[in-house]
C-alpha cells in the first residue's frame, strides 16, 4: 500500500516539474486601431474599448500570456492572413462563411446604419444604388456593396473616423458603418451636419477570429464564465450600454426595499382586517335573505336544465352529432343522444365487426388509456362500415366519467366527416401538386401587406425556403444588382403597393442568393388581392420566376440574328461588287473583239488588241482573287513552305514585273541587298503579296519611281514597295486591308487584293502595313518571320537586279535543229486534245516545229521514239492524263524539259505536277509572252 502511494507521489511530482518547466507561448492578438467604441487608441496612446477589456478578461480567465496591439485594419488583416497573428479581436460574420479561418460564438452584435448629410438625406438603402458611398476597406459593408454591384460608386477609406469627417466636409453622398461608432464620432468630432438612417440590414454577429479552432473553444468557454460571473455585463455596460449619472450602494437599496415592503404589508393587513370586519357584519344580514331565495333559484335552475337539454338535442341534430357511452363492466356501447352508430346498443364484438380493421388497435388503446387514468380526454377519427357498403369517417371526442374517484364509463360524441376528409385530401393533393410545380419552375410566391409593408414569402431562397417567412422591402433590395434590374419599374411597383392602387405590375430584377453560383434574371409580377371597405387595396399577391435561361437564349438568338444580317449584307455586297467587276472587263473584251473584226487600220487594230489583252489580265486576276478569298473564308488556305534563294526569286520577279510598268515617266527600281538569302517560306504566296503591291503602285503612280526590295530584319524577311504616287489620306489608311475596300471607285479592281495579302501574312504569323503621305507617295510592306542563310553581296552591282535578257530560259543551252538553209529550228511536242488550244499554241510558236499528241499515251510513245527540245503537257487528256504520262516519260528521259499546261490554278495542282517530273507550270489561257519567255524562243 505504501509503495503505491510513493509511486503516485513521484508521478505527480514529475508532471508538476514538467508543467513548471514548460513556458506557454504568447498569444499574438491584433485589432483595429480606429473602430470605437469596440477598439481604438485612447488619448494615452493605449489600446482601449469593449473588445480590449473583454480580451484581457478572457486571457486572464484562461491564464494565457498574450501580446495585444492595435494597428491599421488592413495591416492587421495582412498579418493575420500571413500567419503572424493568432487572434483577431473582432470580425463581423458574413452570410457566406470564410473558409480561411474560424469564428467564435458571437461576443456582441453590430448594427450597420447609413450616415448622410442633413441637407442631402438618404431615406432608404435602395437609394444607395445612385449614390457615392464611403466604406472602410475590407469591412462587411465594403464586401456586401461590391457583391451587390455598387463597386463603381464606392469611396474606400482606411478607417471611418476619416470617412465620416470627409462626408461631413461634402465628399460622397453617404457612409455605411456601425451605429454606435457613428453616434460616438458625430458627438466627439462635432459633426452636427450628419444624421443617421436605418439601413434595413439585419444585426451582424461580432466574433473573435482565429485559425486555431481549439483556442476559439477555450475563448467561448471563458466568455461563458465571464457572463455567469457578471464580468461581461459590466464590460458591456461600460462601453455599449447607458452610463448612470450616479450610483447608490447596494446595501442601501436592500435596506430601503425591506422597509418599504414592511410598510406596505402592514398597511395591507390593517386595510384587509377592517374590510373583513365590515363585510362579515354585512354578510350575516344577507345570509338569511339568500337562504330564502335559494329554493326559488333551485326551481328556476331545474327548468333551465330541461330547456338546455332540449336545445342541446336540437343543436346536435343540426350538427349531425350523436353521443354515446361505453360501459367497461358490460362491454357495451349505447346511444345517449342523436343517431349514433350504437343504436340501442352494441357489444364490443359487434362494434369491432363494423370498425375498420386498421382502427381496432387505435380504439382499444385509447379506451385503455382513458380508463387507466393516463388521460382525461381524447380525440380520434374512426372508420365505420356504412349502409352503402363503404367506410365513412367519424370524428369522436371522448371523456371519462368518474364516480367517487373511480372511472366508471367513457362518454363520447361522433360526427360523420367523410365529405370533409375527401375534400381535404383533394385540397392537399392540389396543394402538393402546386408546390411541386412551383419548385420545379423555380418560382417564389409572396403576399404583401400594405399596412405593415412586409412580404410573406413561400418557396423563396431569400428566406431559406421557409414558407410564411416575413421579408422587408430593404431586405429584398439588398439582393438586387444595380445593373440588370429595372429600377424605374421596381420603384413604380413600390409606389402602387404603398398607395394601394388597383393595378398590376411587372419588372425584371438581377439578383443573387447564397444558393446561386451566379447572378440570376427574374421576372416579378404582382396583382391586387384584398381590399378594405373603401375599395383600397390592402394586400397584393405576386410571383418571382427565374428567367435566366430564357434571357441567355434570347441574347443568343439576337446575336445569331445580327450575325445572319451581317452575313447577308456581306453576301449582297460581294455579289453586287463581283457582278460589276466581272462585267467591266467582259464588256471590253466582247465589245472590242467585235470592233476588231470590222477594223482595217493597223494602228487602231493594235490598240483594240492591247485593250482586249489588258482586260483579259484583269479578268484572270479577278478570278484568282475570288478563289483565294474562297479559301480564306472556308479556312482552307494551305501554306507550302520550301527552301529557296530569295535573292534569285527577287531577280526573276523584278524582271517580270518591270515589263508591266509601261509609263516612260516612271522609273522602276529594285533593291536586292544579298548575293544569296536562303529562307524556308511559301515562295508563291510571298511573290503574290509583292506582285499585288507592285500592281497597286503602277495604278496610282503617274511619274517619279517605283522601288521594290527586301531585307532581313527582326528575325524575318521584310518585303516592300515604295512609290511616288498620289498617297493615301490618314483617315482612309485603316480601311486598306478590309475586303472590297476601294479608295477610288473609278479605279478598276475588286478591292480584294490587299485583304488577301493580309490573310496570307497573318496565316504565316507576320505583319503587314503601309506608310503614306497624301500627295507624296506610299510604302507598302509585309514582314514574314523566318530564319535565313545570308551571303552578303561582294560589290555594289550585285545588289541590282539583272536585266531580263540575262536570265536563262529552259531552252538556252539546247542545240538548234538545222533547217534546209543551215539554221536549226527547235522541235516541241505538244500534248493537247482540244483543237482550239493546239491552234493557239501553234499561232504563238510560229517559228517552232510542233508535233501534236492527242492522248497521254500517244505523247509517251512519241517521246520514246523521237528527241524533242521541250514538251508542252496538258494535264487533262483522254486515255492517260498528263501526270501519268509525265511519270512514264521521266522513267526513260530525265533531261527533256516538260512544261505542265492546265486550266487548274491551285497550288496543289502545281505541286502534283512538279512531283510527277515537270520543270515548269503554265495556266490557261496561255499567254504568248509568258510562253515565249519560258521557252526563250
Amino acid at each position: 500500500m505504501k509503495t503505491r502511494i510513493y509511486i503516485t507521489l513521484l508521478i505527480l511530482l514529475h508532471v508538476t516539474m514538467q508543467a513548471l518547466a514548460e513556458e506557454p507561448r504568447k498569444i499574438i492578438i491584433r485589432g483595429d486601431e480606429a473602430f470605437p467604441p469596440y477598439e481604438f487608441i485612447n488619448d494615452k496612446g493605449e489600446p482601449d474599448g469593449f473588445n480590449i477589456d473583454l480580451t484581457r478578461a478572457v486571457m486572464k480567465e484562461l491564464g494565457l500570456p498574450y501580446d495585444l496591439q492595435l494597428e491599421d485594419w488592413t495591416e492587421a488583416l495582412r498579418q493575420f492572413e500571413n500567419g503572424e497573428v493568432d487572434l483577431i479581436t473582432g470580425v463581423a460574420k458574413l452570410e457566406t462563411p470564410d473558409k480561411r479561418f474560424y469564428l467564435s460564438k458571437a461576443h456582441s452584435y453590430v448594427d450597420y446604419i447609413i450616415v448622410c448629410r442633413k441637407n442631402a438625406p438618404v431615406r432608404s438603402a435602395r437609394e444607395l444604388s445612385k449614390k457615392s458611398i464611403i466604406v472602410q476597406r475590407y469591412s462587411l459593408p465594403h464586401r456586401k456593396l461590391v457583391e451587390m454591384g455598387y463597386e463603381t460608386g464606392l469611396i474606400v477609406v482606411d478607417n471611418m473616423m476619416e470617412g465620416l469627417n470627409r462626408l461631413s466636409q461634402g465628399e460622397g453622398d453617404a457612409a455605411v458603418c456601425p451605429g454606435n461608432m457613428a453616434q460616438g464620432l458625430i458627438y466627439k468630432d462635432g459633426l452636427t451636419n450628419l444624421i443617421i438612417v436605418d439601413s434595413g440590414w439585419p444585426l451582424r454577429e461580432y466574433c473573435f477570429a482565429s485559425t486555431d479552432y481549439r483556442l476559439l473553444e477555450q475563448i467561448d468557454a471563458a466568455v461563458l464564465k465571464l457572463k455567469k460571473a457578471g464580468v461581461y455585463d459590466r464590460i458591456y455596460m461600460k462601453w455599449l450600454g447607458e452610463k448612470p449619472v450616479f450610483t447608490i450602494p447596494l446595501w442601501l437599496y436592500s435596506l430601503l426595499g425591506a422597509l418599504l415592503l414592511t410598510a406596505v404589508l402592514l398597511f395591507i393587513f390593517v386595510s384587509v382586517y377592517k374590510k373583513r370586519v365590515k363585510r362579515g357584519e354585512k354578510l350575516l344580514k344577507e345570509e338569511n335573505e339568500k337562504l330564502n331565495a335559494l329554493l326559488l333559484e333551485n326551481r328556476k335552475h331545474e327548468k333551465m336544465m330541461r330547456e338546455q337539454e332540449t336545445r342541446l338535442d336540437l343543436a346536435m341534430e343540426a350538427g349531425d352529432i350523436a353521443a354515446w357511452i361505453y360501459q367497461p363492466e358490460t362491454q357495451e356501447i349505447k346511444t345517449l343522444r342523436g343517431n349514433a352508430l350504437a343504436g340501442k346498443g352494441l357489444s364490443m364484438e359487434e362494434n369491432l365487426q363494423i370498425l375498420h380493421p386498421a382502427d381496432h388497435a387505435i380504439q382499444k388503446g385509447l379506451f385503455e388509456t382513458l380508463l387507466g387514468g393516463e388521460k382525461d380526454t381524447a380525440e380520434a377519427i374512426f372508420r365505420y362500415m356504412h349502409e352503402d357498403g363503404t367506410y365513412h369517417y367519424y370524428e369522436s371526442r371522448m371523456i371519462v366519467r368518474r364516480e367517487e374517484g373511480e372511472d366508471v364509463a367513457i362518454l363520447g360524441t361522433q360526427k360523420d366527416i367523410t365529405k370533409e376528409v375527401h375534400n381535404n385530401k383533394m385540397l392537399n393533393d392540389t396543394v402538393e401538386k402546386l408546390r411541386f410545380a412551383i419548385q420545379t419552375a423555380r418560382m417564389a410566391m409572396w403576399e404583401f401587406d400594405c399596412k405593415t409593408l412586409v412580404f410573406t414569402s413561400y418557396n423563396d431562397p431569400v428566406a431559406d425556403y421557409k414558407d410564411g417567412a416575413p421579408i422587408s422591402i430593404n431586405t429584398y433590395d439588398s439582393y438586387f444588382q444595380k445593373d440588370g434590374t429595372e429600377w424605374d419599374l421596381l420603384e413604380e411597383a413600390t409606389r402602387i403597393m404603398a398607395e394601394g392602387e388597383e393595378k398590376t405590375y411587372r419588372f425584371i430584377v438581377k439578383m443573387k442568393t447564397k444558393y446561386d453560383s451566379d447572378w440570376q434574371y427574374c421576372v416579378v409580377r404582382g396583382v391586387p388581392m384584398d381590399k378594405d371597405a373603401t375599395g383600397r387595396v390592402i394586400k397584393y399577391l405576386g410571383v418571382r420566376l427565374n428567367i435566366t435561361e430564357q434571357m441567355n437564349y434570347q441574347k443568343l438568338l439576337e446575336q445569331e440574328r445580327e450575325d445572319a444580317r451581317q452575313a447577308d449584307k456581306l453576301k449582297s455586297a460581294f455579289l453586287a461588287n463581283m457582278s460589276h467587276e466581272i462585267r467591266t472587263p467582259l464588256n471590253a473584251i466582247v465589245g472590242f473583239s467585235g470592233l476588231l473584226q470590222t477594223t482595217e487600220e493597223p494602228e487602231l487594230r493594235q490598240e483594240f488588241i492591247n485593250i482586249i489583252n489588258n482586260n483579259n489580265d484583269l479578268l484572270l486576276r479577278l478570278i484568282g482573287d475570288i478563289l483565294d478569298l474562297s479559301k480564306i473564308e472556308s479556312g482552307l488556305m494551305e501554306l507550302k513552305p520550301e527552301l529557296f534563294d530569295l535573292s534569285e526569286t527577287f531577280k526573276e520577279t523584278y524582271v517580270t514585273l518591270k515589263q508591266r510598268c509601261t509609263n516612260s515617266e516612271v522609273e522602276f527600281l529594285g533593291y536586292n541587298p544579298y548575293k544569296s538569302c536562303r529562307v524556308n517560306l511559301d515562295k508563291n504566296r510571298l511573290v503574290q503579296v509583292g506582285t499585288n503591291f507592285i500592281t497597286n503602285a503602277i495604278k496610282h503612280t503617274q511619274k517619279g519611281y517605283i522601288r521594290m526590295g527586301y531585307e532581313y530584319v527582326d528575325e524575318g524577311v521584310r518585303i516592300f514597295v515604295e512609290d511616288t504616287g498620289c498617297g493615301i489620306p490618314k483617315e482612309k489608311q485603316c480601311k486598306l486591308f478590309q475586303r472590297f475596300a476601294k479608295l477610288d471607285d473609278f479605279t478598276q479592281g475588286t478591292g480584294l487584293g490587299l485583304a488577301i495579302c493580309k490573310a496570307i501574312v497573318d496565316v504565316q504569323g507576320g505583319k503587314v502595313g503601309v506608310d503614306s503621305d497624301e500627295g507624296k507617295g506610299s510604302t507598302f510592306w509585309a514582314w514574314f518571320p523566318c530564319e535565313a542563310e545570308i551571303e552578303e553581296a561582294d560589290t555594289e552591282e550585285e545588289t541590282k537586279a539583272k536585266p531580263a535578257d540575262e536570265i536563262s530560259g529552259l531552252l538556252m543551252n539546247k542545240p538548234d535543229v538545222p533547217q534546209a538553209d543551215g539554221v536549226r529550228r527547235k522541235s516541241i511536242l505538244v500534248a493537247e486534245d482540244i483543237d482550239s488550244n493546239f491552234m493557239l499554241v501553234k499561232a504563238i510558236l510560229k517559228n517552232v516545229e510542233l508535233t501534236r499528241a492527242i492522248t497521254g499515251k500517244e505523247a509517251v510513245e512519241l517521246a520514246a521514239a523521237h528527241h524533242y527540245d521541250a514538251i508542252l503537257m496538258d494535264m487533262k487528256m483522254p486515255v492517260m492524263n498528263g501526270i501519268e504520262a509525265t511519270r512514264k516519260i521521266r522513267a526513260f528521259d530525265k533531261t527533256t524539259p516538260i512544261i505542265a499546261v492546265t486550266a487548274n490554278a491551285f497550288d496543289s495542282d502545281r505541286v502534283e505536277a512538279m512531283k510527277a517530273g515537270c520543270d515548269a507550270f503554265v495556266t490557261k489561257p496561255v499567254k504568248k509572252k509568258e510562253l515565249e519567255d519560258m521557252l526563250r524562243v
